[in-house]
């Protein structure tokens, strides 16, 4: 709980110390309105995406857990990830004007790096932890 007031007093000093220049809104042609600006923002990705994560990390908690793995709720939501997944996929790459999470990246090198030495150190400190 003694973290809430730092948080609550950092916030406060930074927004009175930050001097972050506000958006001129101009009603010329090819300039960005407020609306235009939201239009912008992937909501439909950023719900699948959300979606996916929950469907797939709630049959990791509940499994063993609330039910067992044999339920079929278990299997359903790791089903319904999945679909999510590609859903997901189909989303970023043929829906949206610009993507939350633009799929290219997947196949750069100095992105997929980071993923996976956090992957493997994840990895590491699970299995550190069971032993």
């Amino acid at each position: 709980m003694i973290q809430c007031p730092l948080t609550i007093l950092a916030i406060i000093l930074v927004s009175w110390r930050l001097d972050v220049p506000r958006p001129v809104f101009k009603t010329v042609e090819g300039a960005e309105t407020p609306t235009s600006l939201w239009k912008r923002i992937d909501i439909l990705g950023a719900t699948v995406m959300c979606a996916m994560i929950v469907t797939f990390l709630l049959p990791i908690s509940m499994g063993g857990n609330q039910f067992p793995w044999t339920h079929p709720l278990v299997p359903g939501l790791f089903s319904a990830s999945v679909l999510l997944a590609v859903l997901f996929a189909y989303v970023e790459l043929k829906v949206a004007k610009e993507p939350i999470f633009p799929l290219d990246l997947l196949v750069r090198r100095d992105v997929i790096l980071p993923y996976m030495i956090l992957f493997l150190q994840n990895i590491a400190q699970t299995f550190v932890s069971w032993a």
